[in-house]
């Protein structure tokens, strides 16, 4: 894993000072600040690599680059204090506790989407939107892919029951036809 400080400039000569931590140093990454999220061409900056350091090292270094930058004319940061968690392991989001309270905190009652107008507000978005994939063939490896993924899948009886009632519903509606149905439709023409 690579850690260090760059500074991604754009053609006006104006620039930003951040950290990163990746493992290949040709990822195109060229921060997340706000400056650089409003740029709708990206393709004219370019990044610089200041210095690479140790993981626990990055925001220190970082702070002492933005203390001597922030308020310069095209010095586009305008935190002198490193923003945003730590990269890597020292993100607070990899500690146990963290990952525990995340949990709990979509789990159960507690989940916003379990909320019937969560729900319906979640669903009236998604209606009228055809799938990305829609008319696209799917290749033999997605297909061993989905396979692999779902065996050894367990449905307890309660949800059994649930699709089954919900395929019932679709064929009663006719938003579904029975696979044999087609069959007969296609021998009949």
């Amino acid at each position: 894993m690579y850690h260090f400080i760059y500074k991604t400039t754009s053609e006006s000569g104006k620039y930003y000072i951040g950290r990163h931590s990746t493992n290949n140093l040709d990822d195109g990454y060229f921060g997340s600040g706000k400056w650089i999220r409003s740029l709708k061409n990206k393709s004219t900056l370019t990044r610089e690599i200041l210095l690479f350091c140790d993981e626990s090292e990055l925001k220190n270094h970082e702070r002492m680059l933005l203390e001597q930058n922030v308020g310069k004319e095209n010095c586009m940061n305008f935190n002198i204090n490193p923003v945003g968690f730590s990269s890597g392991m020292l993100n607070p989001s990899h500690r146990d506790d963290i990952k525990k309270k995340a949990s709990e905190r979509i789990s159960g009652e507690l989940n916003p989407s379990k909320r019937p107008e969560v729900r319906k507000k979640m669903s009236d978005s998604q209606k009228g939107r055809i799938s990305p994939n829609k008319g696209k063939p799917m290749s033999e490896q997605g297909k061993k892919n989905i396979s692999e993924g779902r065996k050894g899948l367990k449905i307890s009886d309660d949800g059994r029951k649930k699709l089954s009632d919900a395929r019932k519903e679709e064929y009663a509606s006719g938003r579904r036809i029975h696979w044999q149905t087609l069959k007969k439709i296609k021998i009949e023409v």
